[in-house]
């Protein structure tokens, strides 16, 4: 009776172990089903005892070629080395052992990751994995991040990133630049930049940032210096996230506005100085037309009528008649200039250095100046644009001696050669300095301006009683470099 109590009783125990066993290996073949990974089974001499893959996972070598041949038969040299020592540390220090290595499979290199552990006295199970796709997401991250950080480096706009708090967490060189704040006088602070009068409205655009997610696009504001001084700026403010897409901060930038606005204020201010300039200049005409031509004409009627009413004698009709002769040049002569100071015709006709010639004689005429003019290796055909521009420097030119320099002699030259045009007007008078005046006389700017506008250089010399230097060099295009060599070789 005990006998086969004790009978069954280890009978029952023997089953439960079995089915024990049974779930045992059940689950362990469940647990490499779903494993993605390669599992190797290698006594500690490296010879390999069994595999295990998943499906559609190709080996290194197939198993049926390496099952029972020894890792330094199957892997390369110093894969099989490394595979062998971190082996044998598994088995002294009992410890989990990870290495990694590369393999060219298919004509492509693909990294795997091996881990170790001790089963058994004589054997390791050895879990690899295929980590080429994992390695290069990561690298593709870290060059994305790289790519990143050099952009913010060499970003000429300041890049500043506060936390929750609204602490500075990145500053970067152009913000250096901008605000002369190095990073370390920033970091973990309230951004110094803020002035008092505007502290409120930047924190109501801080919440509407973090607390909406709003991206703020264009803000106008008066950032301060470090040495106190102000400055215009846009401001673009935006949320940052961490990859689950919260939002952990702000990020910002800043964008110094000061010198457009300036110079759209110098454009607004030179715009309103050019259009008084051209109502003075038509007042002028006006003036000139009435006073002068207009009763030039009148009194020339009324002689004419007068010796319509009384005739003459023979000598005194050839006498009256001589003086209107007379007077009606000088008329012409007054339109002729008047035209001139409108667009002259004769250089539509005869071409840039005729007109320059012309102009040149009769201003020194007019003003009582020794004037050297001078023209070498002009192009044959040169373009209404760059003539007009050269001539306007020019007439602009010795209109601004005549009114300032107090000058005896100048020179006028014009010169091609070197693909471009040069033209040199120089006088000899009381001099200037050209900062002091720079924005304050409209014949300095609207030279400039014309010869910016045909894509050519400017530039004024001049010093307080050393004269003046005015330099023009305009850029030609290839047939005009042509037609320019073609007329130096035939001079």
């Amino acid at each position: 009776m005990t006998q086969g109590t004790g009978g069954e009783t280890a009978s029952a125990l023997d089953r439960q172990l079995y089915e024990a066993l049974c779930h045992s290996g059940a689950v362990q073949q469940a647990i490499l089903k779903a494993l993605p990974d390669l599992v190797f089974r290698i006594r500690r001499d490296g010879t390999y005892i069994d595999f295990h893959g998943p499906s559609g996972f190709a080996p290194y070598v197939p198993p049926p070629d390496f099952v029972g041949k020894k890792v330094s038969q199957i892997m390369p040299p110093p894969v099989a080395q490394e595979a062998m020592e971190a082996i044998e540390r598994a088995f002294q220090t009992g410890d989990l052992q990870i290495f990694e290595y590369e393999l060219l499979q298919g004509g492509e290199p693909r990294q795997y990751q091996a881990r170790l552990v001790v089963c058994g006295q004589d054997e390791v199970l050895c879990v690899v994995r295929d980590a080429t796709r994992q390695n290069h997401a990561r690298q593709a991250l870290t060059e994305s991040n790289q790519t990143l950080q050099a952009l913010i480096q060499a970003a000429p706009l300041a890049i500043i990133a506060l936390d929750l708090g609204g602490k500075v967490r990145m500053w970067n060189p152009a913000a250096e630049r901008m605000f002369g704040y190095s990073e370390a006088e920033v970091l973990g602070r309230l951004p110094p930049i803020i002035p008092p009068e505007r502290q409120e409205i930047f924190a109501r655009m801080q919440a509407r940032v973090l607390e909406k997610g709003e991206t703020i696009p264009a803000e106008e504001g008066r950032p301060v210096r470090k040495d106190g001084t102000s400055l215009y700026a846009t401001v673009y403010l935006a949320p940052l996230r961490n990859a689950a897409g919260q939002i952990i901060g702000s990020m910002g930038m800043v964008e110094d506005i000061t010198e457009r606005r300036q110079m759209r204020e110098e454009l607004r201010a030179l715009t309103q100085r050019l259009l008084a300039a051209q109502d003075d200049e038509r007042r002028s005409l006006s003036r000139e037309l009435h006073d002068g031509l207009s009763q030039s004409l009148a009194m020339l009627a009324e002689d004419v009528e007068a010796l319509l009413a009384e005739p003459p004698g023979a000598q005194q009709v050839k006498d009256r008649l001589l003086s209107f002769q007379q007077r009606v040049d000088s008329m012409a002569g007054e339109v002729r200039r008047m035209a001139h100071r409108l667009h002259p015709s004769i250089l539509d006709h005869l071409g840039l250095e005729p007109a320059l010639r012309s102009y040149c004689a009769e201003w020194a005429r007019r003003e009582g100046v020794e004037l050297k003019f001078t023209a070498r290796n002009l192009p044959e055909k040169l373009p209404l644009d760059v003539a007009s521009c050269l001539y306007r420097v020019v007439q602009e030119s010795l209109h601004n001696i005549s009114r300032h320099a107090q000058s005896g002699k100048a020179s006028v030259a014009v010169v091609g050669g070197g693909g471009a045009m040069r033209l040199v007007v120089k006088d000899y008078g009381v001099g200037f300095e050209p900062d002091a005046i720079r924005g304050a006389r409209l014949g300095l700017i609207s030279m400039r301006e014309r010869v910016r506008h045909v894509n050519g250089v400017f530039n004024i010399e001049s010093r307080p009683g050393h004269g003046a230097v005015i330099e023009a060099r305009i850029p030609l295009v290839e047939e005009q470099k042509q037609d320019a060599t073609k007329s130096a070789a035939g001079r």
